[in-house]
């Protein structure tokens, strides 16, 4: 995970997130990936792919770390959606 955020900078944002996609695809079971293709879908505006993913994400979490998530998702989509 941090090897893919360090050589990957916004910059470089749409690789990245070719990383996270093929890293869920691997692993659809980890919701440390899934948590990093969501961020990262989000900071791209793709939005509706995000959303998919964290109603599969709650399932596989506990409520209180969904709700920690949802947090830092909620703050991202934000933050990006004033971008585009």
């Amino acid at each position: 995970v941090a090897a893919v955020n360090y050589l990957f900078s916004e910059k470089e944002e749409e690789i990245s997130y070719q990383y996270w996609l093929d890293a869920i695809q691997t692993n659809p079971y980890s919701p440390l990936l899934r948590e990093e293709y969501m961020l990262s879908a989000l900071r791209l505006g793709l939005e509706n792919y995000a959303e998919e993913s964290l109603s599969d994400y709650r399932e596989m979490v506990s409520d209180q770390q969904f709700q920690a998530f949802k947090l830092r998702f909620d703050e991202t989509k934000e933050a990006f959606a004033i971008a585009f």
